[in-house]
């Protein structure tokens, strides 16, 4: 077979990737981000958008607003407008309260356990080695460019949201109390 028989009878990558990023649409999956580089944030939230999730993207500027949100504090108490997450993404360095410091905070407060994932520039072993150490689940460096960034995010909306979960101590009973006062 010739190479122009081949790309003939093969789709290119432009009518492949489409379908690719427009296959996934997830309505359980809410995402918060935690990045500080406006332009980051705004790559993220496009990403996102663009692999069809449908719940809302929070982006949150630094650690310290993540953990007000997670406990429901200040402007954050109203649950309908800050649903929990069922998605963390935060960088590492980041103001105030860095990504090492929220691993820890959450650690500490297993009721807002999520499953997060570390979104770094740094490749560093020991970012790496420490981002595990202190409870993330995933750790991701940041790629090169929008194509990649898009397929990244696509690839852990989809494994996440198709994942069994742990259970979060004291989950068993807010769901049945959840359940009871639904009837």
């Amino acid at each position: 077979m010739t190479a122009g028989a081949n790309a003939r009878n093969s789709p290119s990558e432009a009518t492949v990737r489409p379908l690719l990023l427009s296959a996934f649409v997830h309505p359980k999956l809410t995402v918060l981000v935690a990045e500080d580089t406006p332009s980051d944030a705004l790559f993220l939230e496009r990403a996102f958008c663009k692999v069809g999730l449908t719940k809302p993207v929070e982006v949150l500027p630094d650690g310290s607003e993540v953990i007000a949100y997670l406990s429901g504090s200040g402007k954050y108490a109203d649950r309908a407008r800050f649903p929990l997450p069922t998605l963390l993404f935060t960088d590492l360095k980041m103001p105030r309260v860095n990504g090492f410091d929220l691993l820890i905070w959450l650690r500490e407060h297993p009721q807002c356990a999520i499953p997060t994932v570390v979104f770094s520039d740094s490749g560093a072993v020991e970012d790496v080695k420490r981002a595990y150490q202190l409870g993330a689940t995933a750790y991701l460096v940041k790629p090169g460019t929008v194509e990649e960034l898009e397929d990244l995010v696509r690839l852990s909306c989809q494994f996440f949201a198709n994942s069994v979960q742990a259970p979060v101590p004291g989950a068993a009973q807010r769901d049945e109390a959840d359940l009871v006062s639904s009837l």
